[in-house]
């Protein structure tokens, strides 16, 4: 027989030959997919993390914001209300005046005439005189 062809070592050397490194890759190729799987998990935490604190940090902004608009409303409000008291004194500062101007007007009035009643008899009247 020729022992190229011979059948009996061909069973163990396709297990070596064949099967054997087959089994191998196999073997680490599974290796290699749990580290990959490891790593894919390991990755999907961090990004879970990472969205966790944008979501934290948006959240924040907006109630920031939301703080920030309501301080300026109140802020607003108290400059308008300042601005509304000041229009108020203005015009009771104004009408204060006025009502003294009058005041004085009439005062003057009445002194000009007892003058002019207090003039001696015969004389002339200051209103004539003027």
């Amino acid at each position: 027989m020729n022992p190229e062809c011979d059948h009996s070592i061909f069973p163990p050397q396709l297990h070596s030959e064949v099967e054997k490194p087959l089994m191998n890759f196999r073997e680490n190729f599974k290796k290699d997919m749990k580290k990959c799987d490891h790593h894919i998990a390991d990755l999907r935490k961090q990004l879970a993390s990472r969205y966790a604190s944008v979501e934290k940090a948006r959240k924040a902004l907006t109630e920031r914001q939301r703080d920030l608009e309501m301080k300026t409303q109140q802020l607003e409000i108290k400059l308008s209300n300042k601005t509304e008291e000041d229009i108020k004194k203005a015009r009771r500062k104004s009408t204060q005046a006025g009502e003294l101007w009058a005041v004085c007007l009439t005062r003057s009035q009445e002194y000009r005439r007892r003058l002019e009643m207090a003039t001696l008899p015969g004389s002339l009247p200051l209103s004539l005189c003027a």
